[in-house]
């Protein structure tokens, strides 16, 4: 959790890799959904912009775009960012992701969300 001028976000994710038959044996890079929460009554400011993404694995870093999919409500509680090419580390591994944030009022902020799981789609 972090406060962001006048809200306070929490970053959650959900990451995998995809092995279906169609990709052959070697499966998708990684990709990640990253939904940044308003935890009070204020919904996330439509300025709040996810600037880039680290994905931490033991002492390995590797910096990835993320993007704003989905049109966003009026006074979203929940805003969603999508992470698409990420490495192709093993299913199973466990990560931390850690997003900087910035159009809350103030100064970028950096968001953690440890020890994700990457998960295995078939």
């Amino acid at each position: 959790r972090v406060s962001a001028g006048p809200v306070t976000l929490l970053l959650e994710v959900e990451a995998w890799r995809s092995f279906q038959p169609i990709v052959g044996d070697v499966g998708d890079p990684l990709i990640a959904i990253l939904r940044l929460q308003a935890v009070d009554s204020v919904g996330v400011p439509g300025a709040v912009a996810v600037d880039g993404v680290y994905l931490v694995r033991g002492t390995e870093v590797v910096q990835v775009a993320a993007r704003e999919e989905q049109p966003r409500g009026d006074n979203a509680r929940t805003v969603e960012f999508v992470v698409r090419d990420g490495p192709r580390w093993a299913a199973g591994d466990s990560i931390d992701v850690v997003a900087a944030v910035s159009g809350s009022g103030g100064p970028p902020v950096l968001l953690r969300a440890p020890r994700v799981s990457i998960l295995r789609v078939d």
